[in-house]
């Protein structure tokens, strides 16, 4: 993911080649249950291109859970199609970071350092916006698994919704302790805050 948004653009005339070796969870809305569901499939769909390489009229149905809306279109998200109307004039609903190191790294300086830039950017997001983050997460990948392309998370509920940087910090830098997240190098490291309330919300 880029810096400083976590955002990748893929242009049009790349979407046959960067896409389909991508894990199956890369794609929108297909979450940890979702994808467990369509990698215990026999044969599995690990990856996009297997959702690609499904013949056309294929039930999904079965492997989306309570995703029911996603069975009809996910062939067509695999090929990067989305027919959805965008709503940019909607509430956010979360903020994040997530840096890609330089090198891989476990030092618990350089981490730190980073939580502490990410904590910042976010406080000042959620006063921008005059919201309370209700819940933070922390997104990584080690760099021993990077070839499987998949970013996991952990996350944490706030005791009081807060905009506060040192308790994000706090609350990420905990998260990376309790998972044992330096047992290996990062190849990248991130941290969200979502479950968004407006300030003055009654707790």
């Amino acid at each position: 993911q880029n810096a400083p948004l976590g955002i990748n653009i893929i242009y049009e005339q790349d979407w046959n080649t960067v896409l389909p070796p991508l894990d199956v969870s890369e794609i929108p809305h297909v979450g940890d249950a979702t994808e467990e569901k369509l990698k215990s499939r026999i044969p599995p769909f690990n990856t996009i291109a297997d959702i690609r390489n499904t013949p056309p009229g294929f039930d999904f149905l079965p492997f989306v859970g309570k995703q029911k809306f996603l069975a009809p279109i996910l062939h067509d998200l695999a090929f990067g199609n989305d027919e959805r109307v965008v709503k940019a004039d909607g509430p956010p609903q979360s903020f994040s970071r997530i840096e890609t190191f330089e090198y891989d790294t476990k030092d618990m300086k350089v981490i730190a350092g980073e939580i502490g830039y990410f904590g910042s950017d976010l406080q000042a997001r959620l006063n921008k916006f005059k919201k309370l983050a209700g819940t933070v997460k922390v997104y990584y990948v080690h760099a021993a698994n990077y070839e499987d392309r998949k970013k996991r998370s952990v996350q944490k509920k706030l005791d009081v919704p807060t905009d506060n940087c040192g308790v994000i910090m706090g609350k990420a830098m905990d998260l990376v302790a309790e998972h044992n997240l330096l047992k290996t190098e990062l190849y990248s490291l991130g941290v969200a805050v979502d479950k968004l309330v407006d300030v003055g919300t009654p707790l």
